[in-house]
């Protein structure tokens, strides 16, 4: 099972990668957690790219287990967890440090704008870093990690633990509370606008997948049953109006499923091909939310779970989109990049990279690339959302998005 997270960890870092000089440049608003806030939501506050170029590649045996998408720090600096524990790698493509851990990080770390650097191991710890690569602290939990930890904004942090329980720290690595859900949890909790957490947990035993709601004294609030009992892995969103969207999985389907934040059953259910560990991504005005499958990507409706449209692609694994701040969405699958444009706007395209897979072994040769936005193009007749290829060629272009003012925000993208 941890191999399988880890290999489903690699796909959101070409996505991650490819945007950062425009979707994450932000520092911690943008990129420091999964789905780029503490809300999972997906959405960038910046215009990503309409064609590709690199800025700079990376390809060293050093990084060839990096197993997550992810976070850029106020300096640029990229921090990855990977089968080894934890990279950093400066805004010119050049290795700072590596951190060694004894069974690696699946999921992204966590940055906070005071207290530094948060990753969860396969070792059961919480390793707390400063941004030179030193330890500050660890903290260990009953069992291993596989999620991003979420950061409050006053410096407290939650992770999950597949011993079943979450666990809130403080920033020096003390514990504030735990609550046990009695079930292996793998998925990154999500913090509401209300401060509350959620998160969700599978259990095929028992026949039920559940969404937990909690204060931020670890106290139950209220939980509910979820469609899929198999995985309930993938973060929960939480929309502005502080509805939440969960996907489960049972043996053979996925779901999406919205709930109130008073709590209540479902307020609607869509079933899914396959969703995997995945999650889902909302649009600019929160109309509209975005669900990777195994079999392509599907636009719902936030109102009522309808189709909207859906992009089929062949099976394979594939990341947590990223929306940027022109609805403009960005999907990574196996190899490849997809780009595409909200109804009504221009089709935007794909990159494609047949040399390097998303998906390498652990001691493939594993490369990064860095993006840059060059010139919009002159808008066409409005057309249906799809993908084309998009050219890499080289462009004399600045980069856009970079002079953008940070302030705070947490861990995992793209689970």
């Amino acid at each position: 099972m941890q191999s399988k997270l880890f290999r489903a960890g690699l796909l959101g870092i070409l996505i991650a990668l490819c945007l950062v000089a425009t979707l994450y440049a932000h520092g911690y608003h943008a990129s420091d957690t999964h789905a780029v806030n503490r809300q999972r939501t997906g959405q960038s506050p910046f215009a990503g790219p309409w064609s590709a170029t690199d800025t700079w590649r990376v390809s060293t045996p050093s990084l060839d287990s990096i197993t997550t998408a992810p976070a850029i720090a106020q300096d640029r600096t990229l921090y990855m967890g990977t089968e080894q524990g934890v990279v950093a790698i400066d805004q010119h493509g050049a290795l700072k440090w590596t951190y060694y851990t004894p069974k690696g990080v699946p999921g992204t770390p966590s940055l906070s704008p005071s207290s530094g650097i948060y990753a969860g191991g396969t070792d059961g710890a919480v390793h707390a870093l400063n941004p030179d690569g030193t330890v500050r602290w660890t903290y260990q939990t009953g069992n291993y990690i596989v999620s991003s930890p979420a950061v409050t904004a006053d410096d407290m942090l939650y992770v999950t633990s597949f011993d079943g329980t979450i666990y809130k720290l403080t920033s020096s690595g003390h514990l504030s509370c735990r609550y046990d859900v009695g079930r292996p949890l793998i998925g990154s909790p999500s913090i509401g606008h209300d401060g509350n957490v959620y998160l969700g947990a599978g259990n095929k035993e028992e026949g039920d997948g559940r969404l937990y709601a909690l204060n931020c004294s670890c106290q139950l609030l209220w939980s509910q049953t979820t469609s899929g009992d198999l995985h309930v892995s993938a973060a929960p969103s939480i929309a502005s109006d502080g509805a939440i969207f969960i996907i489960s999985t049972d043996i053979q389907q996925g779901y999406l499923e919205k709930f109130s934040a008073a709590g209540g059953p479902a307020l609607w259910t869509r079933p899914l091909p396959h969703t995997g560990h995945a999650s889902g991504a909302l649009s600019p005005d929160g109309t509209t939310i975005y669900v990777p499958t195994k079999y392509g990507l599907y636009a719902l409706a936030t109102a009522n779970g309808k189709l909207i449209w859906k992009a089929e692609t062949p099976l394979q694994l594939s990341s947590t989109p990223v929306v940027d701040v022109d609805g403009n969405v960005y999907w990574g699958t196996g190899n490849t990049l997809h780009a595409f444009t909200p109804p009504g706007a221009d089709p935007l395209g794909l990159y494609h990279d047949p040399q390097h897979a998303l998906l390498p072994g652990p001691r493939s040769d594993w490369h990064v690339v860095f993006w840059r936005a060059d010139q919009r193009p002159t808008r066409r007749t409005p057309r249906h959302p799809e993908s084309r290829r998009i050219r890499c060629c080289p462009r004399s272009e600045p980069e856009r998005g970079l002079s953008i003012n940070p302030n705070s925000l947490p861990g995992q993208v793209f689970s």
